[in-house]
C-alpha cells in the first residue's frame, strides 16, 4: 500500500512545484479572495434591492424564465402611447405589455439564473430581504468578479504581468465597482463585454508569435487577427445589448484596431469591426420596428426627460405628450446637457471614489510609454469616457435631480477598470527610477497606496450596515397590497417596479394627474387600485405637491386630505404603514 501511495503522493508534489501547478494555486487564491470582497461588500452594503432598474429588469428576467417573451409588468403611460400611435387598433393589454426600454442580455441571463434556481414566482417572506433578491445580486457580483479576468489580461499585453496583479487587485478594492455592482441591474453584465471586447480588440490590433510581438516585417495572417476581431465586434455588441450606454467604448476599440502601425488596411478592419457589431444589433433593431416603429423604444425620448419641456418624469407618465419641433426639442436637450455637464464637473462626476490611482492614470496620459497600442489605448479611453459623460447628460436626469450625479459615476464606472492599468504602470515606473536601495521601500509603498485606494471599500464594509430599501420599498406592505387584486388585475403605482417584482402584478406608472388617471381607467383599461408611496408623498413639497401648477398636486391632495372627490373612479381608502403609503381601491379593503 506504501508502495502505491508514496509514488503518487511524490507526482501530486511534483504537480505543485511545477509552473502549472503554482499557476493554478495562485488563481485559485485570487479568485477566493475576489469571492472574498463580493461576500464582504454585500454583507455590509446589501439589505434588498432599491434600485428601480435592477427590480425592473429582475421582472423582465422572470417574464423570460416563464416563457412570456420580453414582456413587463411595469408599464408607463408614455410606452401606451407609442404603441398606440404604432398600432391604433390592436389591444392594450396591461398583463403582456412588450417592453420598450431595456436591452435584452442582462434580463436573458438572470432568466436564466432563475430558471436554474426555481425562482418562477414570487414567495411569501417574513425576514427583512425578500429571498428572489438576493439572485439578481448574486448574478451582479458574479460578472463583477469574473470582470478581474479581463483586467488582468488588458494589463498583462499592454505592460506586463506585476502591472497585470496590481490592476487585478485593486479593481477588487474599489468601492465605485462593487457599489454600482450592489445596485444588482446590468452594470457588470455590461462592463464583463465591454472589458472582453477591449482585450480582443488589442489581440486584433497586435497580435503575438511565439508569446512575442509579431514581427513588423511579417505579415499577420488572416487567421491571427479576424477571429479576435470578430469576437470583439460581438463583445461590443453584448455590452451595448446589456447597457446601452456602453457603445461609448466604440471610438476606443475604432482607434485601437484602425491606428495600428505596421498592419495591413487596418483603418478597412476598423470598418469591418463597426460593421460586425452592426450586424449582431440588427436583430434587437428589427424587434423594435416591428414592436413600436423606432429602433431602440422609448430609450431615445429620454433626452427629452428632464428638460424643461418635460420637468421630473412628467414625460414617462404622459397620456398623450406633445412632443416639440426638432428645433425646440435641441435646444431644450442643450440647456439640459450643459446643466448635466455642470453638475457632473462639480461632483468630479463620480471619478473620486476610485483613488488615487485614478489620478496616477491621468499623469500617465504625458508618459511616453514603449508599446504602441499602451499610448493609443489611453487616448481611446479618454474619448470613449468623454462619450460616455456627454451620453449621460443627455439621457441621463436633469441637472435638478439627485440621479443626475448616479448617472455621471454610471458612466465614469465603466472606464475604470481600463485605466487602473496605466495608474499602476506609470507608479511602478517612478519606483523603478526612484532606484529604492531595498525591496522593502517599493512593497511598502505599493502597500500603502493599495491601502489608500482601498479606503472607501473598507468604511462601505464596516458595520453597521447600511442601504435599507425602506421607504418606499419594503415587500412585505407591497405583497399584502398585491394580494388585494384578483388574478390579472393592473394597478396604478408611483412605484410600478417593485409591484411587478415583489407581486408579479400588472403595474401602470401613476399618471401625472388624477383626470388622467380616471380617463385611462375609462377608456383604456380598469384599474381598481390606486396605491401611493412616499415616493409622491416626500417630493418637494411647494414646486411638486401644493402650487397649483405643481405636476402632483392632485395626488397629493388625496393623500394629505384623505377626501376622496365624487367623480373619482375609487371611492374606498385605506393607509398602511401609519400615513406612508395610501390604497385607493374600486371595492372596501380588509
Amino acid at each position: 500500500m506504501n508502495d502505491v501511495f508514496e509514488p503518487a503522493t511524490r507526482r501530486f508534489a511534483r504537480l505543485v512545484d511545477s509552473g502549472a501547478g503554482r499557476r493554478a494555486i495562485h488563481w485559485l487564491i485570487f479568485l477566493l479572495f475576489a469571492a472574498t470582497m463580493a461576500l464582504l461588500h454585500a454583507r455590509g452594503t446589501f439589505q434588498g434591492l432599491k434600485s428601480p432598474r435592477a427590480m425592473e429588469e429582475a421582472q423582465l428576467a422572470r417574464a423570460l424564465a416563464n416563457g412570456e417573451g420580453l414582456t413587463t409588468r411595469c408599464i408607463r403611460p408614455l410606452s401606451l402611447w407609442k404603441l398606440s400611435e404604432t398600432a391604433p387598433d390592436a389591444p392594450l393589454r396591461p398583463d403582456a405589455h412588450p417592453d420598450l426600454l431595456h436591452p435584452p442580455v442582462w434580463p436573458t441571463v438572470l432568466a436564466g439564473i432563475l430558471r436554474a434556481t426555481g425562482h418562477l414566482a414570487p414567495h411569501t417572506a417574513n425576514g427583512l430581504v425578500d429571498p428572489g433578491d438576493y439572485w439578481p445580486i448574486a448574478g451582479s457580483h458574479l460578472f463583477a468578479v469574473l470582470s478581474v479576468l479581463w483586467v488582468w489580461l488588458i494589463a498583462r499585453r499592454l505592460f506586463d504581468a506585476r502591472t497585470g496583479t496590481l490592476s487585478a487587485v485593486s479593481y477588487l478594492l474599489c468601492d465605485m465597482v462593487w457599489r454600482r455592482s450592489a445596485a444588482a441591474d446590468d452594470y457588470p453584465c455590461a462592463l464583463f463585454f465591454l472589458l472582453g471586447a477591449v482585450h480582443f480588440a488589442l489581440c486584433a490590433a497586435a497580435p503575438r508569435r511565439c508569446g512575442a510581438p509579431w514581427p513588423d516585417d511579417i505579415p499577420v495572417p488572416l487567421r491571427r487577427w479576424l477571429p479576435p476581431l470578430a469576437c470583439s465586434s460581438l463583445f461590443a455588441a453584448l455590452a451595448f445589448l446589456s447597457r446601452y450606454e456602453a457603445a461609448a467604448v466604440e471610438p476606443a476599440l475604432l482607434l485601437v484596431i484602425g491606428c495600428a502601425r505596421h498592419r495591413a488596411r487596418p483603418v478597412a478592419k476598423a470598418a469591418l469591426h463597426l460593421l460586425l457589431a452592426v450586424l449582431f444589433i440588427l436583430p434587437w433593431i428589427l424587434r423594435n420596428l416591428e414592436t413600436c416603429g423606432s429602433p431602440f423604444g422609448l430609450a431615445p425620448l429620454a433626452a427629452l426627460s428632464g428638460t424643461y419641456l418635460f420637468p421630473g418624469d412628467a414625460l414617462p407618465r404622459a397620456l398623450d405628450p406633445a412632443l416639440p419641433d426638432t428645433a425646440t426639442a435641441f435646444y431644450a436637450i442643450q440647456l439640459k446637457l450643459l446643466a448635466n455637464l455642470r453638475a457632473f464637473a462639480a461632483g468630479a462626476a463620480g471619478w473620486a471614489a476610485a483613488g488615487p490611482v485614478l489620478a496616477l492614470a491621468l499623469a500617465a496620459c504625458f508618459h511616453p510609454f514603449r508599446r504602441y497600442t499602451s499610448r493609443i489605448l489611453r487616448w481611446g479611453i479618454l474619448l470613449s469616457a468623454a462619450v460616455a459623460a456627454v451620453v449621460a447628460a443627455v439621457f441621463g436626469p436633469s441637472a435638478a435631480s439627485p440621479g443626475a450625479a448616479d448617472a455621471a459615476a454610471t458612466a465614469a464606472a465603466l472606464f475604470v477598470p481600463l485605466a487602473l492599468p496605466y495608474g499602476w504602470a506609470f507608479f511602478l515606473i517612478l519606483l523603478d527610477r526612484l532606484r529604492t536601495p531595498s525591496r522593502f521601500v517599493a512593497g511598502a509603498a505599493t502597500a500603502v497606496l493599495l491601502l489608500v485606494s482601498a479606503w472607501p471599500f473598507i468604511l462601505s464594509v464596516v458595520p453597521p450596515r447600511t442601504g435599507l430599501p425602506y421607504p418606499p420599498y419594503y415587500h412585505a406592505y407591497i405583497t399584502w397590497t398585491c394580494d388585494r387584486l384578483n388574478p390579472g388585475e393592473p394597478l396604478a403605482t408611483d412605484i410600478p417596479w417593485a409591484t411587478a417584482w415583489y407581486g408579479n402584478t400588472p403595474s401602470l406608472l401613476l399618471p401625472k394627474t388624477a383626470d388622467d388617471f380616471a380617463l385611462l381607467d375609462r377608456t383604456r383599461f380598469r384599474i381598481p387600485l390606486v396605491y401611493l408611496t412616499t415616493e409622491t408623498r416626500d417630493r418637494p413639497w411647494h414646486s411638486s405637491l401644493s402650487a397649483p401648477e405643481a405636476p402632483d398636486r392632485s395626488w397629493y391632495r388625496l393623500m394629505s386630505d384623505g377626501r376622496i372627490p365624487s367623480d373619482f373612479p375609487l371611492q374606498h381608502a385605506r393607509f398602511i404603514g401609519g400615513t406612508d403609503q395610501l390604497l385607493l381601491a374600486s371595492r372596501p379593503l380588509d
